[in-house]
């Protein structure tokens, strides 16, 4: 009982982020902003590295192929909420922001002996930004205000399955399907700078540009667990997004206004119009491998330590990245994108739901780290844009009928930009929480009594 109470809290809670602002970043005036959540309670303590990791506790949506490794018995509802604080820097301009979103939530559930499903709700892409730019001649001085605001949310749900399982060796294989949906809106102002005060009616230009998505996606994903003894497990994993069209709908206009911001005073020079059409998402693949091993003697141990070691490495074709309307195909100015990903996690005693007295809660505790470089699909002045991090998380189980639940923290810190003092860099700290929940031994999730 007291384990479905908090899962119905942290649903409720969940689904009450949804209203935060989620992104404040002037890299997501791109396409359809910046594409994904924010960084996931577990994985980000270790650099955002997840598609080798198939652990029987955690509900890995990253690989689909990883449900089928659930604990028998063992449904997992997973939910995560983060938040990011940043400095954007150009030149000798300096502007912070903070945003806090929903990462996830997911409900996987094993059944049979190899088979897992799971549904659940994460962030696709998101747009958020508040900036301008001032052009003088000798004649006047314009300014420009680019405004966006939106994002979209994939809803998904997942089926896995162990094809094969020996002592030694285990294949599985997986699929998630999505529905895309939601919209965005990039707003450009325009009007000649005379210092106006803010009450004064400013005269100019507005463009307004946004789309609107509902589209299916679907992921697929690989996983072979080789256990060397039986102290030892090598997985390599691997996830393969193809190219997809999605289907979209373009709103547009264009109005000048003897105030900008009056949408009332607006003189259309385009008839507002909604234009049905596709974008065209670039294919994705990425490939990892964790290694977990434990000491060979466990005689005379009151605590049995557990090291796992993970990388990988992503790649997307964001130049392929295509918007179609009226039959006039577009381009934005993206660059094909690379992340390679490494962490670590250990655990001073593996089995973490173990009570004894002998062990105490610090050796309970999974402690991780990591580190990420990526590119950013953004290219500005011909120079592609760079993420680099460091990370470092906790896994903190809690005793719930001896359930494998657990509350779990991860901490980022990191630079985005080229490196250019006259381009816009940025600095960033993130803070991710994520709670893992599953029944204790008296629990019944998705079982049927039977009276004697």
């Amino acid at each position: 009982m007291q384990t479905k109470i908090i899962t119905l809290f942290f649903i409720g809670f969940s689904l009450l982020s949804f209203s935060q602002k989620y992104t404040n970043s002037p890299f997501s005036s791109y396409g359809l902003g910046e594409y994904g959540g924010l960084d996931h309670g577990i994985f980000s303590g270790m650099g955002n590295a997840s598609l080798a990791i198939i652990d029987s506790t955690v509900l890995n949506f990253n690989n689909p192929s990883s449900y089928a490794s659930l604990g028998k018995g063992q449904p997992l509802f997973s939910t995560g909420i983060s938040s990011r604080f940043s400095e954007f820097k150009t030149g000798s301009d300096i502007a912070n922001s903070r945003v806090v979103g929903l990462d996830h939530f997911a409900l996987a559930v094993p059944f049979l002996k190899n088979f897992g499903l799971v549904a659940g709700l994460k962030p696709f892409s998101r747009t958020g930004y508040d900036f301008y730019q001032v052009e003088e001649t000798s004649t006047e001085k314009m300014k420009y205000i680019y405004r966006g605001s939106g994002g979209t949310h994939e809803v998904f749900g997942g089926f896995s399955a162990n094809l094969l399982e020996f002592k030694k060796h285990r294949l599985g294989v997986g699929i998630n399907v999505g529905y895309i949906f939601g919209s965005n809106l990039n707003e450009r102002i325009s009007y000649i700078d005379k210092n106006y005060n803010v009450t004064d009616a400013i005269p100019g230009g507005v463009e307004n540009t946004g789309f609107r998505l509902k589209a299916l996606n679907y992921k697929l994903g690989i996983n072979y667990q080789w256990n060397l003894d039986k102290f030892k497990t090598l997985t390599f994993a691997g996830t393969f997004s193809p190219q997809q069209q999605f289907n979209a709908t373009q709103s547009s206009f264009l109005a000048y206004s003897t105030d900008v911001n009056n949408s009332n005073k607006f003189v259309y020079q385009d008839t507002i119009s909604e234009v049905k059409g596709d974008i065209t998402m670039p294919s994705s693949w990425g490939v990892g491998f964790s290694y977990t091993m434990r000491p060979k003697s466990t005689e005379n141990r009151t605590r049995t330590y557990q090291l796992m070691l993970t990388g990988e490495v992503q790649m997307t074709d964001w130049a392929s990245y295509r918007t179609q309307f009226n039959g006039t195909v577009m381009s934005v100015n993206y660059g094909n994108t690379m992340r390679i990903s490494v962490g670590g996690q250990f655990s001073p005693h593996f089995n973490y739901i173990d009570r004894s007295t002998t062990v105490g809660y610090l050796s309970r505790i999974r402690y991780r780290a990591g580190f990420q470089y990526a590119t950013l699909p953004v290219i500005i002045q011909t120079k592609q844009q760079t993420d680099l991090l460091v990370s470092v998380g906790l896994g903190l189980p809690f005793a719930i009928q001896r359930s494998s639940s657990s509350i779990n923290f991860g901490i980022t810190a990191g630079q985005r930009g080229d490196g250019n003092s006259q381009s816009v860099s940025e600095r960033y700290i993130g803070f991710n929480f994520g709670v893992t929940v599953s029944p204790g031994i008296n629990d019944r999730w998705f079982r049927k009594f039977k009276i004697d």
